[in-house]
């Protein structure tokens, strides 16, 4: 198919949209819950539909509680609304049980060249996606009206292997269709070595305290950004967050509970996303950097001032719960503002690379998850406990770092030791007793 065949905007209208509502399921837990509504070119709802329970997992009878994220329903619209809104004429359908293989193969060679508002194509990784999205929608559509559907499962998903997040090789349903080449993007930079993690540690206890400890429990537990923001003070009647114990062998254990999203704000605005509920434990190495850290964060959150009838972990400057956007803007102002500048001026050649680095290719939080893998993997992790340490649904991560493993720097590891030395050195705190 010629690509140019098809439409681009202007947009065409009604169109699929995705709605995110936040629900609250009981006094101290929320959810947030998609929907696919379908609203008219003054953004009204026309109708709510169900598609979205397709879309969760590919198979019908699963409440839209149960998504974890808009994202898979963003794809799918797309796919709706390229067929059946702004190619209609060229298709000649109006219902999406009537979409075909050679329909959504239109989709998939557009969806990887069609550049963004931005000027950029879609990534690799964001395409696949995309096509497991679809196909897995459309296969649960196929098996639930059978006979009325233009595709079949067979036409949508293949048997094959995969490891999963025990090392074990599995066989499940792929997408059967062919790899649409997006865009290879370079990645943001991640790389920094333990000079580097010390000297931002330093500048961000310095400039902006409040976030100094959310960075510690990325870099010592390898949480992502919207998991430490949905993290609560112990003084909440839901009772700690953060849990010190002792095992058998009387060393101390520190857990962090993430089993599900709490209400943390009265103005019920999300904090950012759990992936992964679970349970988060510090590794062994890291207790007491990171006992450290709290301890001279408990210090600083006694002089602030939380919103009535909440106790987040984290507060913006209105006292408030601080979400992961809020996070990661004050992330980048220390950074852009003194860690880069004290990079170019530390004398020392590796570290002026990594700052011009930094500024071609920014920065983000993902960095602190890098450091702390990087961590487990020189220390000879195997593959399913790295996943297992980093709150992985698979192996795939995992895998991926030993696979480069040979590109690792054996100068980044910082022993346990190191990190709690230069931590007390930051913060002028003592080791937790």
């Amino acid at each position: 198919m010629d690509r140019n065949t098809v439409n681009s905007p202007p947009l065409y209208f009604p169109r699929y949209v995705v709605r995110t509502l936040q629900v609250q399921l009981s006094d101290t837990s929320v959810r947030d819950v998609c929907f696919i509504y379908i609203e008219d070119e003054h953004h009204i709802p026309i109708r709510v539909t169900d598609i979205q329970d397709y879309v969760n997992e590919g198979r019908k009878g699963k409440s839209p509680l149960n998504a974890t994220t808009g994202n898979r329903c963003q794809y799918f619209c797309q796919m709706l609304n390229f067929i059946l809104v702004d190619n209609r004429k060229l298709y000649g359908i109006d219902c999406l049980l009537q979409i075909n293989r050679s329909m959504m193969d239109d989709f998939f060679i557009w969806y990887a060249g069609h550049p963004s508002e931005d000027g950029a194509r879609n990534t690799q990784a964001t395409v696949n996606t995309c096509v497991r999205v679809c196909a897995n929608t459309m296969a649960g559509y196929a098996r639930e009206f059978p006979g009325k559907t233009a595709v079949s499962p067979d036409e949508m998903l293949k048997w094959g292997t995969i490891v999963n997040h025990y090392g074990e090789r599995v066989s499940v349903q792929l997408p059967n269709f062919p790899i649409y080449r997006g865009e290879v993007k370079e990645s943001i930079f991640r790389d920094l070595n333990s000079d580097a993690m010390t000297l931002l540690l330093r500048l961000v206890f310095e400039h902006d305290r409040g976030i100094f400890f959310a960075v510690c429990c990325q870099v010592f537990t390898g949480m992502r950004a919207g998991e430490v923001c949905n993290m609560w003070q112990e003084s909440d009647p839901y009772g700690p967050c953060i849990r010190v114990a002792y095992d058998s062998a009387g060393f101390e254990t520190v857990s962090i509970n993430v089993m599900e999203r709490r209400r943390l704000r009265a103005d019920n605005v999300s904090v950012g996303r759990i992936k992964k509920p679970r349970i988060v434990q510090v590794y062994p190495e890291f207790v007491q950097a990171f006992l450290t850290a709290w301890e001279s964060h408990r210090e600083w959150l006694s002089g602030q001032d939380c919103a009535p009838g909440y106790s987040p972990m984290f507060l913006n400057s209105q006292g408030r719960a601080m979400t992961w956007d809020n996070y990661d803007n004050r992330l980048e102002r220390v950074v852009r503002k003194w860690f880069c500048p004290a990079l170019h001026d530390s004398g020392d050649r590796t570290l002026k690379l990594m700052a011009e680095e930094i500024e071609r290719r920014g920065f983000g939080s993902h960095a602190f998850r890098h450091f702390f893998t990087v961590q487990l993997v020189l220390r000879g992790v195997s593959p399913a406990e790295l996943a297992r340490w980093r709150g992985d649904s698979s192996l795939e991560s995992a895998v991926t770092y030993y696979q480069n493993k040979g590109e690792i720097n054996a100068a980044a590891r910082m022993a346990g030791a190191k990190l709690t030395e230069s931590l007390l050195g930051i913060t002028g705190g003592n080791h937790h007793e």
